[in-house]
């Protein structure tokens, strides 16, 4: 079971690359530290993406009635499964674009977890995270030597979608919070409960 502790510190360690990228880039910009500050910027985003979709599967309710279904289970885990030759079964990552891996992160923690994330798949953010995408993908993928090279306005791009994701992965961390303390709660309600049933069997 995951605790707030290990969320939040998580949390801190895949997104600490960008921030640390991001300082390096404003001492001192050079094509390097750009491309740098792109790689973590994004890196820190599937990172978080992946923590998401584990709080999904490890994360207690706070009502007990939960219910991560099979389908939901594979996507969440980024598994997949086949029979070798031998019969024996074997296990193997599953890749997931990106766009399509964060609005089913964000749709599945706002229904398991409660969380009331809005992506605003229509408005400027969004289609800032998809040109964001692609100039990952380009300097990842390099096709022609003109493919490494960042604008300014790109990096400016860049750093308005890790802004944007910050926030909602501090809105996410936020109903972690408050979950755990309905949860913790309705625990202590329960335990007050048997005490009283037991106090009155016995008075």
């Amino acid at each position: 079971m995951l605790t707030i502790g290990d969320i939040r510190e998580s949390l801190y360690a895949v997104l600490d690359d960008a921030l640390e990228a991001e300082k390096l880039l404003d001492t001192l910009d050079t094509p390097f530290h750009r491309r740098t500050y792109i790689r973590s910027v994004f890196s820190g985003i599937e990172g978080c993406i992946w923590l998401m979709k584990q709080t999904c599967l490890k994360a207690k309710s706070p009502d007990a009635k939960r219910h991560v279904s099979l389908a939901d289970y594979l996507i969440l885990a980024e598994v997949e499964y086949d029979v070798r030759d031998n019969g024996t079964i074997k296990t193997q990552s599953r890749s997931i674009k990106l766009t399509h891996n964060l609005r089913y992160t964000i749709n599945t923690t706002n229904h398991l977890i409660g969380t009331k994330i809005d992506l605003g798949v229509s408005t400027a953010s969004w289609e800032d995270f998809q040109k964001a995408v692609k100039v990952r993908n380009r300097i990842t993928h390099p096709k022609t030597a003109g493919d490494v090279t960042i604008s300014d306005e790109e990096i400016e791009l860049c750093k308005r979608v890790s802004s944007w994701f910050n926030i909602m992965t501090a809105a996410f961390f936020q109903a972690i919070v408050e979950n755990s303390e309905k949860a913790q709660e309705k625990t202590n309600n329960d335990n007050n409960d048997v005490k009283l049933e037991i106090d009155n069997q016995t008075s």
